[in-house]
């Protein structure tokens, strides 16, 4: 009788687990197919398409704030947005540009921003590691300017990471491990489109 009783208990947690993500999961699906689902972003509820300013773009789940509960990631030629499920509404906790790239790998999750620059040349490299509520915990930055202006990486050039000088070959071994982090992330960009 006990073993039917934990039994029954176990089988309800699991229906309720799996009512409750599947509750989320059809939350974002009807905001991706643009049916009667908003996000807040500020104070303001958006579509996906006002949101977006897009009727097609890229999507993911992935759990990049580190509370165990994947977040839905849209990306557009513009935008990049994060948005989760709070209190059975749709929230923007993250309001970012094109230039904001995926990391989710099972050692570390966040936003890689790259951006190449002109007059000089220049890369911009950040990384962002996001907290409960999209907020930027912890931050990474690098640079390279050609100091030189002659379109060519070498030992001339200004080399920045966290607002400090550094060497070309200290700054080429940061930014490839951070690069190798794209390389090395589970997450399948889908995509989604409304009429």
């Amino acid at each position: 009788m006990k073993n039917r009783i934990k039994m029954s208990i176990g089988l309800l947690i699991v229906f309720i687990c799996v009512g409750v993500m599947h509750n989320k999961d059809n939350m974002y699906e009807k905001f991706l197919k643009g049916k009667e689902t908003t996000a807040y972003l500020g104070k303001e509820q958006y579509s996906i398409t006002e949101l977006t300013e897009a009727k097609q773009g890229n999507y993911v789940l992935c759990d990049v704030t580190g509370d165990g509960k994947s977040e839905l990631h849209l990306k557009t030629k513009r935008n990049y947005f994060i948005i989760e499920e709070m209190d059975d509404s749709l929230t923007v906790i993250y309001d970012g540009s094109v230039y904001d790239n995926l990391v989710c790998t099972k050692n570390i999750s966040g936003i890689l921003y790259f951006r190449k620059g002109g007059a000089p040349d220049n890369y911009i490299y950040q990384f962002y590691e996001l907290g409960l509520h999209g907020e930027i915990e912890n931050q990474e930055k690098w640079s390279w300017y050609d100091d030189n202006e002659n379109n060519v990486m070498d030992e001339m050039d200004m080399y920045i990471a966290n607002d400090d000088f550094i060497s070309m070959d200290e700054w080429s071994k940061q930014t490839e491990e951070y690069s190798s982090l794209l390389e090395q992330s589970m997450n399948q960009w889908q995509e989604w489109y409304v009429e």
